[in-house]
């Protein structure tokens, strides 16, 4: 009982002598608790829930690099089927967290948390994910059109460009940083631009 109804009950009591009943009425209300097993029920539904949430965390613990991985490209599912918060949602699971053990799938994680958070709107806290991501592992194309992604909903389109072309470094025979290249400039009114990277695909 905290102190601000203990005081003024104590007070009371000894002013009005009313101490045995008092006993009497704390001592039929543990009797009542007793008979009816609330406290015990209680109880014991508060260590099932304990017991449910520490066998899902075992289960995070035990989880592989494969099955990590699936959670984070899951992730990215969402958000191309314009479910972003579902997609952090689901990657909450894993990151962040010290699930993710490699530099190769925290960048990943990073540049999916950054496209999500880009998508609600959340621009700085996506730009900063994504930021995160490409610094991490900067070899990797898909991360720089993630972040292109996430500056193009910004709208950042020069910043945009900019992240598709490195990736195009990356990997030139890469098609849908060629696609999505033609598409900024497309955005940019630079058609003739456009019209080159798209014909590239063909």
């Amino acid at each position: 009982m905290g102190e601000a109804v203990y005081q003024p009950l104590k007070a009371f009591v000894e002013r009005t002598g009313r101490l045995e009943t008092l006993r009497t009425l704390v001592a039929d209300a543990y009797a009542g608790e007793a008979a009816s097993g609330a406290r015990t029920k209680m109880k014991t539904a508060d260590e099932a829930q304990k017991a449910d949430i520490e066998k899902i965390r075992e289960g995070l613990r035990s989880l592989g690099e494969k099955d990590i991985r699936s959670i984070i490209e899951r992730s990215d599912a969402y958000i191309d089927a314009g479910e972003p918060k579902r997609a952090l949602e689901l990657l909450s699971r894993v990151y962040p967290g010290n699930l993710v053990k490699k530099e190769v799938d925290e960048a990943a994680a990073l540049a999916v948390s950054g496209r999500a958070k880009a998508a609600l709107g959340r621009y700085d806290e996506g730009l900063l994910d994504a930021d995160k991501a490409v610094s991490l592992d900067a070899k990797t194309a898909n991360l720089w059109m993630d972040r292109a992604d996430a500056r193009r909903m910004a709208g950042n389109l020069e910043g945009a460009r900019a992240d598709v072309e490195a990736a195009v470094a990356l990997n030139a025979k890469n098609a849908t940083a060629v696609y999505f290249l033609a598409e900024i400039y497309d955005e940019m009114n630079d058609r003739a631009s456009a019209l080159a990277w798209y014909r590239k695909i063909l």
